[in-house]
């Protein structure tokens, strides 16, 4: 399924695919390049959910939680950082990813394997002129 996004309201739509899917797997994958829109696209995420909480990139911090409208825990990963995919274990990655909430991972690479032989849908961003391209695969 793919998405071409001009500006952030129109995020809506591909954050509202990524709802219906999530019940039955709640741990995705964002991948894209500095810029891609990848926050931005948890801010719209997290606002349906109607959280009301301040979404940020948590480079430095690693992992965010937010709170949705019924006090669920929405957790949010930038592991950009990692220089080794044995971090994202001693950061307990698995814990949360256990929980069953929901859990975005920006830059799931950079735990090398570690996610990606998990269930998981996977959004890559693409930057093509004036559009992002997103596209969701399910894994």
């Amino acid at each position: 399924m793919e998405f071409h996004v001009h500006t952030p309201a129109e995020l809506r739509a591909p954050a509202e695919q990524l709802l219906k899917l999530v019940p039955e797997c709640p741990l995705v994958l964002l991948e894209g390049g500095m810029g891609a829109g990848k926050t931005t696209f948890v801010k719209e995420v997290c606002r349906l959910l109607g959280s009301g909480d301040n979404v940020s990139s948590p480079t430095y911090a690693l992992v965010n939680e937010y709170l949705d409208a019924a006090g669920n825990p929405i957790y949010h990963f930038d592991l950009y950082r990692l220089k080794d995919p044995s971090e994202a274990e001693d950061l307990g990655i698995y814990d949360y990813i256990d929980s069953g909430c929901i859990c975005l991972v920006e830059w799931p690479g950079m735990a090398g394997d570690l996610l990606y032989g998990e269930p998981h849908i996977k959004i890559s961003f693409r930057l093509e002129d004036a559009e992002r391209i997103l596209t969701f695969t399910r894994h």
